[in-house]
């Protein structure tokens, strides 16, 4: 069966019987980056539901009796910053230049007190997913359904993904696997 619980970031509120009988939680919870325009308003509510997201959780199971052992977050490929030319990142890649750098890093830096907790924590740097069922490849194939499809930028830029279905792998095996934790740049 399954069970709905009241989570708003806003007021501050968590069911605490959300947490009763879990023992793995899995946050993707965010904005969507590429849905809207950046506008002042976008941004702030782009960075404030990640961060005040996490913040809720570390602040709710700080002050509830709980069993959860282990969170599975997502966080997104954007540290590296928008442009990162030739260069392959991984997880000590230090950190790229523009908005989405700086969500990710107050972010992140959110997600990292949860090292503080005896609570596992693995963080996973997120590409771009693929999936036929929606997000960015479904907005890439539309205009090529139409016919008025043409190639984005030169052709030569890399372009980080991640099938859903490996994504989903991977947040299965950190969520089963007791070893894993920290961070995981999380594409193909």
């Amino acid at each position: 069966s399954t069970s709905k619980y009241i989570w708003d970031i806003y007021s501050g509120y968590i069911d605490p019987l959300a947490f009763e009988k879990t023992d793995i939680i899995i946050h993707l919870a965010g904005a969507g980056v590429f849905a809207k325009s950046w506008s002042a308003k976008n941004r702030e509510e782009i960075i404030e539901s990640r961060v005040k997201s996490t913040e809720l959780l570390l602040s709710s199971l700080s002050s509830t009796k709980h069993q959860v052992k282990t969170i599975v977050s997502a966080s997104a490929i954007g540290l590296y910053g928008m442009n990162t030319k030739e260069a392959l990142c991984h997880e000590s890649t230090p950190k790229g230049d523009g908005f989405l750098a700086k969500v990710v890093e107050e972010w992140e830096s959110k997600l990292n007190q949860f090292e503080t907790t005896s609570i596992r924590s693995v963080i996973l740097r997120i590409g771009i997913v693929l999936s036929t069922k929606g997000g960015a490849l479904k907005q890439l194939c539309t205009p090529i359904h139409n016919y008025i499809g043409a190639p984005i930028g030169s052709g030569n830029q890399f372009v980080s993904w991640i099938h859903i279905d490996d994504l989903c792998k991977m947040i299965l095996y950190a969520s089963e696997n007791e070893k894993s934790k920290g961070t995981y740049t999380a594409v193909g």
